[in-house]
């Protein structure tokens, strides 16, 4: 049963993290999970709802709110980041406008904001023709760059391009995507006519990448975490390891938070959290991806392993009342998290080796995602991209990167 004297607070989500779940309900609210059904226990209730079906969702939200009242909707999922505005507008309560939440969740409509506030970031072109690509690369950009969907989310659909016949393989593969029936990260924009039948084609910027976690209020910013994403070579971009402390300067690193938060200012965001992910090259900082929501897999939990800082925490806390507090309690020197990538799509007919976990010290948690006899997709279709996830953390982050090194020779799977 729900604790009546509690606040009680959404989340739209299919399968949310049960540890973000655990650390709501020790910060003290009720959770109601909108999009499956989940077993209750004291504090968390769980609703069976297609949350892209828009009518369907605002409907289960007045059903809900005849029996309680609901006092903050918390965003932590891409696909649903649209749905979680859609909702806290309609219930009247603290969070971002969906006008901005779907320039962060359209990759064209944030390339072109950035654009007219120069800030830096990566030329776009909207496609809708192999011709149109042509031009473009004939005027505009230059070999090598990126293909992708318009709302692309979690590196499905992003592919490297280095030549013409790259390119034509690329655009007819990335539209097909388009008509895909099970892929949460596009049901959003179903019904977008603008957008349904194009691609997007991007400048490719090099140098390192971050991810910057960050709370915001009323254009006041408080810093959360900043992980360095291990490099990407392509032809696709699947994320397998994110490291802290970061190989750049403090000088850079300044750099780079000024351009995150200019962007996310940009976008017109109000109160909550955001995901910024930003190159530093050779002509500085970069904008690469923003998400108007914490980062996914074990970022929350690495940032917590290393400030102390629980960002659900901070999250529900400024939507319920508007305070954004961050107890920063220094805990750990270093830490890195990643993730075993599914490099074919298939049958997994054998995994070896998967126990080295159980092994290693330094881990502080893992996720074995598939098992033997699962089908999985690999990019640049997939979404679900990862055999495991697995986070540690430790006083030296060379230490963690050797075991790092070393799960990754051991681990091995057959996909057939």
């Amino acid at each position: 049963m729900l604790d009546l004297g509690r606040k009680n607070v959404l989340i739209i989500h299919k399968s949310p993290n049960m540890k973000d779940i655990t650390d709501l309900i020790e910060y003290g609210v009720n959770v109601i999970v909108l999009g499956r059904e989940m077993a209750d226990n004291d504090n968390l209730l769980g609703i069976k709802v297609d949350p892209h079906n828009h009518a369907e969702l605002i409907s289960t939200v007045d059903k809900l709110k005849k029996s309680i009242s609901i006092d903050a909707v918390i965003p932590i999922w891409e696909a649903t980041v649209i749905e979680s505005a859609i909702v806290s507008d309609y219930l009247k309560l603290k969070g971002n406008s969906k006008d901005a939440v779907i320039k962060a969740r359209n990759k064209f409509l944030l390339a072109s904001c950035l654009d007219s506030n120069n800030i830096s970031t990566a030329k776009s072109y909207l496609i809708r023709c192999i011709e149109e690509a042509e031009a473009v690369l004939d005027s505009e950009l230059s070999y090598p760059c990126i293909m992708k969907l318009p709302y692309s989310a979690n590196s499905q659909s992003v592919v490297l391009i280095n030549n013409h016949s790259e390119l034509v393989r690329a655009f007819y593969q990335t539209i097909k995507m388009h008509r895909s029936t099970d892929n949460p990260y596009i049901m959003s924009f179903k019904s977008d006519k603008d957008y349904k039948n194009a691609v997007l084609l991007q400048e490719f910027i090099e140098g390192v990448e971050l991810n910057i976690d960050l709370a915001y209020s009323n254009n006041h910013f408080e810093l959360l975490g900043v992980f360095e994403k291990a490099p990407m070579k392509g032809p696709y971009f699947a994320e397998y390891r994110s490291t802290y402390p970061i190989n750049l300067s403090q000088e850079q690193l300044t750099e780079c938070i000024g351009i995150a938060e200019a962007a996310v200012k940009s976008l017109g965001a109000s109160i909550g959290c955001a995901h910024v992910e930003v190159k530093y090259g050779k002509r500085g900082p970069t904008i690469i991806e923003l998400s108007l929501r914490p980062g996914g897999a074990y970022t929350m939990h690495a940032i917590e392993l290393i400030s102390g800082i629980k960002v659900i925490s901070v999250l529900t806390r400024l939507l319920l009342d508007g305070t954004l507090y961050i107890n920063d309690n220094y805990c750990k020197s270093a830490c890195l998290y990643g993730g075993i990538v599914l490099e074919k799509s298939g049958v997994i007919s054998q995994i070896s080796n998967i126990d080295i976990f159980k092994n290693i010290p330094q881990i502080v948690d893992y996720n074995i995602l598939f098992k033997n006899g699962d089908n999985v997709q690999a990019l640049p279709e997939g979404s679900k991209i990862h055999l495991a996830h697995y986070i540690m953390s430790g006083n030296d982050i060379h230490e963690l990167l050797e075991r790092d090194a070393e799960i990754r020779s051991a681990i091995k799977y057959t996909i057939q």
